[in-house]
């Protein structure tokens, strides 16, 4: 089990889940979690209403963390475990 969780890691390194905001802001993250790229579509930067753009970057890193976690292998496996992972 200890080479399969290993090699689950390593296969989640490589991944990359793409977390988005409306289409206004992406972000790409590795599947284990690194953030990898950051795109801001200009129609969206607003001097006047930085707090929107905030909320943006955060929903599109949120999505991808999402989608990162759900992805993850590991997961799995804590789950066949009766119970142990949550305790």
């Amino acid at each position: 089990m200890e080479k399969q969780m290993a090699a689950a890691q390593e296969e989640m390194k490589t991944r990359e889940v793409e977390g988005d905001a409306s289409g206004m802001v992406k972000v790409k993250m590795s599947g284990d979690l690194k953030l990898k790229s950051l795109k801001i579509n200009p129609e969206c930067v607003d001097p006047e209403d930085v707090d929107a753009l905030q909320d943006l970057i955060v929903s599109a890193f949120e999505d991808a963390y999402k989608k990162a976690s759900d992805q993850n292998p590991m997961n799995a496996m804590a789950g066949g475990l009766g119970g142990l992972a949550g305790f």
